[in-house]
């Protein structure tokens, strides 16, 4: 079900680093306690506090096997020798638990998890529960959520019906159905209008491929749903495993810099494989009017991919910044070509490009996941995600002018060469370039800064920064570096 995705293609652009993702669910089996045992297969996954809603303690911890099986797909334990893979497999899992054992649960708590996972640095929600009754509670905790910068993923319900399933009907959620190993809308699957997007979710009534059941459902390390004492692996089928899949292909964007949540649907529709068009063209309908080919099969947008929706994010806001990189340069030189160098003008050129938008080129030219460039890989506004983490990206320190500013003072307070001078002023071309690009993409949700006034603040910043950097480099003509 990985490769039908393209997981194993998408880990050259990243696996998730440092993004949250809340499951929100039955617990997740990361501990052992009352007789039941931790699964081997989340041993060295990260695990960060969560709650239990239903026992009132911090543990969450599963005693069903549902939730912990929709947490292996997302971050299970990879690379280590042992069992299965993850999709986001350096992303942190939180355990939010609000269905007791018997897999029931209330709307206060299901409500309450949400609010708790947002407040509480989650990044992606997954919700692989619903029902077919909506829920204001459960509605504003959703909205409560996106405002919050966070993506909500729902399971769309295993009825086979086109009635709508909420929390996944709500217009601040995300919908997933599910199809088999053929990319088939499975037959339990929810259709309709509200479904956005399509994911493996395993078809085990018939052997889809020829062989045996495991290839035809989706496995995972998870509790004995028999014998919670016991552990290993075993295959589930329905809208509860479609549902992860999309919240692991949304860590990993977010582990690249793209954090609010409506740009990630952008990216997660965009990118998805087109099943709407084949379909329908196969059978001769019109395909020209998309809401109608959604209520006719279910895919949504199609079937999530993995690989396309990496490789977009990473090489679309590369190349919008290093495009704004570029137009910032052309200003640079215009102005400042009578007063430097060509040669001290490119140096400076050179260090705005890979501070606008790094190396991200390189999983073209080396496609392996085993290289981890980190923070090379990403422009410098990036870098506070490797500081603070993938929810602490857009914090102020890094979407302002105070550190190029704060440098540019102190290359002439303490008289540094006209070399680190024109490296600061790189920099902090980058930073605009970077200001500028942001204005068009919207894909990151700033610290504080309101949305209705994030453009005005970016334009604003860039321009300090640009002050700054022509009031160091201001000199007499009579001074023209280059020409003794």
């Amino acid at each position: 079900n990985f490769s039908q995705i393209g997981v194993p293609q998408a880990w050259s652009w990243g696996q998730g680093q440092g993004v949250t993702v809340a499951v929100i669910d039955t617990g997740i089996a990361w501990q052992s306690a009352d007789g039941r045992p931790a699964v081997e297969d989340l041993e060295d996954s990260r695990i960060v506090p969560g709650y239990d809603f239903v026992n009132d303690n911090n543990l969450a911890l599963d005693d069903n096997s549902h939730g912990t099986h929709v947490a292996g797909t997302i971050a299970q334990s990879t690379h280590n020798g042992l069992g299965l893979t993850g999709i986001a497999h350096k992303a942190k899992l939180m355990p939010v638990k609000v269905l007791s054992g018997d897999g029931s649960g209330s709307i206060l708590d299901v409500a309450d998890g949400i609010r708790f996972a947002a407040d509480h640095g989650a990044n992606i929600i997954n919700m692989s529960l619903g029902s077919s009754f909506d829920s204001r509670i459960i509605h504003n905790a959703v909205r409560y959520a996106n405002k919050r910068g966070v993506l909500v993923v729902c399971a769309a319900g295993n009825e086979g019906s086109f009635e709508p399933s909420y929390p996944a009907a709500y217009p601040e959620a995300i919908s997933v159905s599910a199809v088999n190993n053929q990319g088939l809308l499975a037959f339990y699957s929810n259709r309709g209008d509200t479904i956005d997007i399509a994911a493996p979710g395993g078809e085990l009534s018939r052997d889809m491929s020829q062989e045996d059941m495991w290839a035809s459902g989706i496995c995972q390390n998870t509790l004995n749903p028999f014998d919670p004492s016991e552990q290993g692996y075993y295959t589930f089928q329905g809208t509860s495993m479609a549902s992860p899949h999309v919240a692991g292909v949304a860590a990993l964007l977010a582990g690249q810099g793209v954090n609010n949540p409506k740009m990630m649907r952008k990216i997660l529709s965009k990118t998805a494989q087109g099943m709407t068009k084949k379909l329908l063209s196969k059978t001769g309908q019109n395909v020209s009017h998309r809401e109608n080919a959604r209520k006719i099969n279910g895919y949504g947008a199609g079937v999530v991919d993995a690989e396309e929706a990496c490789r977009y994010a990473v090489l679309y806001l590369g190349l919008l910044r290093l495009v704004a990189a570029l137009v910032m340069i052309w200003v640079f030189f215009e102005l400042l070509k009578n007063k430097y160098s060509v040669i001290y003008l490119t140096f400076a050129s050179l260090v705005a490009v890979f501070s606008s938008c790094g190396l991200f080129f390189m999983p073209l030219i080396c496609p392996t996941y085993c290289i981890d460039l980190g923070p090379w890989m990403y422009g410098v506004t990036a870098w506070d995600m490797f500081i603070f983490g993938a929810s602490g990206h857009g914090n102020l320190l890094f979407y302002s002018a105070l550190i190029p500013c704060l440098l540019l003072w102190a290359v002439d307070k303490f008289k540094f060469s006209d070399l680190t001078k024109m490296l600061v002023c790189g920099i902090g071309l980058g930073f605009v370039s970077n200001f500028v690009s942001e204005n068009f993409i919207h894909g990151v949700n700033l610290a504080i800064v309101p949305s209705s006034l994030r453009s005005i603040w970016l334009i604003a910043n860039s321009v300090v920064i640009m002050l700054f950097i022509f009031k160091s480099l201001d000199k007499p003509e009579d001074e023209v570096m280059g020409n003794d």
